[in-house]
């Protein structure tokens, strides 16, 4: 079986791992496609949901590891698309989320790694964790300006992810959100933002500059480690308590730093191996400098 016409179907669970379905038409009688519906469908390459369509869910798992799925639109009917339901489709190159809808949870897009323009202009609040990570061909992205918490590992490994647009929304950065964009050469920073989670901009290895907002209460452990291309930090908040460890180890080129006077524990490992490290600022407020602080900091001159 090559190609399928649906439109009796009520409720659509039974196709999937389904290995030589190639192509799909789901007519607007549809009302619902079930969970893990075409899952492992892995031939599976285009699917076609005419309109006026009467499909208000992608549930869970619904297109999962479809490998050779390219060619999908989400029509306006939609307003929820669950967990991993597009997981794994790893030929699809474009995608348009439409404004119905109202929720993406988590590990809906994981793994698309041929994925390269994401058109989004939804009113959610929240992107899930894992929702775009390991989408290796992904470059560009505008968060909408409804969001106001990116979640734990969101943009993880996004390899060729080089430039993010974060709107004035935005509150919370999840932890590992950017981990390991090794081609993310520049963030700004909202003045929205108060979190910063653990290890989330870790391995970012081309970010050469970097601003922290003002009202920025927390800032996770190993947040910018290996961030090995960062020249300059600027801190613009006072309400951070403690520099938690790992921030900014292995921060190759991170000549000098401020620490804020607010400030008064600096945890383990905090500035390890920044060998190009000379001078680092450090308030009478500090009581406390963890193991190993300052190891490898070969050519720190002034404190």
């Amino acid at each position: 079986m090559k190609r399928l016409f649906l439109f009796r179907q009520l409720e659509i669970t039974h196709f999937a791992n389904v290995q030589h379905l190639e192509e799909i038409t789901i007519q607007p009688s549809v009302k619902s496609i079930g969970i893990h519906a075409f899952c492992d469908c892995t031939s599976l390459a285009k699917v076609t949901i005419e309109e006026p369509s009467n499909i208000a869910a992608i549930k869970l798992f619904t297109f999962n590891n479809c490998a050779s799925l390219n060619k999908i639109t989400i029509p306006p009917s939609v307003t929820s698309i669950e967990s991993s339901a597009f997981n794994g489709c790893k030929k699809l190159t474009k995608l348009t989320i439409p404004s119905s809808v109202m929720e993406i949870k988590s590990r809906a897009f994981t793994d698309c790694s041929s994925l390269e323009h994401v058109t989004i202009s939804c009113p959610i609040t929240s992107f899930d964790k894992y929702t775009f990570a390991f989408c290796s061909s992904l470059k560009e992205f505008s968060i909408p300006p409804s969001v106001t918490e990116i979640g734990n590992y969101c943009f993880g490994e996004c390899v060729s992810l080089e430039k993010v647009d974060i709107p004035p929304t935005v509150r919370s950065i999840g932890s590992c959100a950017f981990n390991g964009c090794k081609s993310l050469k520049e963030i700004t920073m909202p003045q929205s933002v108060i979190s910063i989670g653990f290890s989330s901009f870790e391995k970012c290895s081309s970010l050469t500059k970097l601003t922290i907002p003002p009202y920025v209460k927390e800032i996770g452990s190993n947040s910018f480690k290996g961030c090995s291309s960062l020249t300059k930090v600027t801190n613009l908040s006072s309400l951070i308590k403690e520099f938690k460890f790992g921030i900014f180890e292995g921060c190759l080129f991170l000549k000098e730093f401020e620490i804020p006077s607010t400030v008064t524990k600096l945890r383990s490992s905090i500035f390890k191996g920044c060998c190009s490290l000379t001078k680092i600022v450090i308030p009478s407020s500090i009581s406390e400098i963890g193991i190993a602080a300052f190891s490898g900091c070969s050519s720190l001159k002034e404190v």
